[in-house]
């Protein structure tokens, strides 16, 4: 099942407006700088085939962090028992993000990553969910529906 309040938004310029339900509770106000997306596989088990373990972030704020990970991205950033290769291969799947608030509304921004996944999208639109009571996921829709078994169209 869905997680409740989790909305379809649309992607413009690699940014998208966040329901204020959604919006962490670290980062409603002012915006927040220094934010990560890094892989929802990293968090919790996913219920996706490989070609797909890329198409579902987490926002991370190390500042943040609360709870327990499959993967630390501490430890992803630090390279901690990893060669060079690894490193180098794990760390290009964090990508920097930020949240700003603009006119009441609060716009998550994550260049690189946000429009390759929205060109993977229906309608250049991702799905946002609530993950815990610390932050969000952004899933493509292909994604979305697969892990919470349901046709959304």
């Amino acid at each position: 099942m869905p997680p409740v309040g989790s909305e379809l938004r649309k992607v413009e310029s690699a940014r998208m407006g966040l329901p204020i339900a959604l919006v962490p509770s670290w980062a409603k106000g002012n915006g927040v700088d220094g934010l990560l997306m890094v892989p929802l596989a990293w968090k919790r088990p996913l219920l996706l085939p490989p070609p797909n373990a890329l198409d579902a972030w987490f926002l991370w704020s190390p500042d943040n962090d609360a709870g327990d990970w499959e993967l630390d991205p501490r430890r992803v950033q630090a390279g901690i028992a990893m060669n060079d290769a690894e490193k180098w291969r794990m760390q290009s799947l964090i990508y920097a993000a930020s949240i700003t608030t603009k006119n009441r509304q609060h716009v998550l921004s994550c260049a690189s990553l946000f429009t390759s996944l929205a060109l993977k999208s229906v309608a250049n639109s991702l799905w946002i969910a609530d993950e815990d009571a610390n932050s969000i996921s952004i899933w493509t829709d292909h994604a979305y529906s697969i892990h919470f078994g349901q046709a959304l169209y």
